[in-house]
């Protein structure tokens, strides 16, 4: 059949406050999930802008991550849990500005996969990136350490050599190819962890007091 574009939003322009609800009422078809979705970076609106506290972000993922960020502290200050501090960082294999080129929608709906480009384009996001081991020398190290990156594993363990060899964090670590497993199961038995998998995609890593060993079925 034909194609046809259709204006689903015109002149459209709303304000929410930080703690406010906000119900958008109308028939069916007058541009509600259209503007939800453009709000939520799941949409590309072909003009105008999204704001948050005076700054344009676009698409889904690290633009949005605020949201998530700042729940989680009001949780945690509620429940006065004295000994938790989210900090809100990308983490990479070096600290510096990192340009993330989302997928395509159809693959990642909420764009949140991707890879990570050399140089910045109108498909990218500008994330500010730390590596861990840069990280540590201003925070307490951790004893037990999730990675879970789609896919970024390798180049974010490439940044965290000092932590590993020096403060022996337990690692839970999730790998999406099987080129990632191989390599990080043995730079992690080079640095002394002893391998286990949990299943076909997580595998925990304890460091050993004897020697490297690897328990892997893939």
């Amino acid at each position: 059949g034909d194609i046809h574009n259709v204006q689903a939003l015109n002149h459209f322009n709303f304000t929410v406050q930080d703690g406010e609800i906000v119900t958008l009422i109308g028939p069916s078809g007058c541009g509600k999930t259209t503007a939800l979705r453009i709000a939520m970076g799941l949409e590309t609106a072909s003009g105008g802008k999204v704001m948050v506290d005076g700054r344009e972000v676009r698409g889904c993922g690290f633009d949005r991550d605020v949201f998530a960020s700042e729940r989680l502290r009001e949780h945690v200050a509620h429940n006065q849990f004295s000994n938790i501090v989210v900090h809100q960082k990308a983490v990479w294999s070096e600290t510096r500005t990192v340009f993330f080129a989302r997928a395509d929608p159809g693959a990642s709906p909420d764009r949140g996969l991707g890879h990570v480009a050399p140089t910045s384009a109108n498909d990218t996001v500008q994330v500010s990136a730390v590596s861990l081991d840069e990280f540590i020398q201003a925070s307490s190290p951790p004893d037990f350490l999730k990675c879970d990156v789609e896919g970024a594993e390798a180049e974010v363990f490439r940044g965290a050599q000092r932590l590993l060899k020096e403060n022996r964090p337990i690692l839970l670590c999730e790998m999406h190819t099987r080129g990632n497993r191989r390599a990080l199961l043995e730079e992690f038995a080079a640095l002394g962890y002893n391998c286990e998998p949990l299943d076909e995609t997580h595998i925990l890593a304890l460091p050993s007091l004897v020697g490297p060993m690897i328990i892997d079925s893939k």
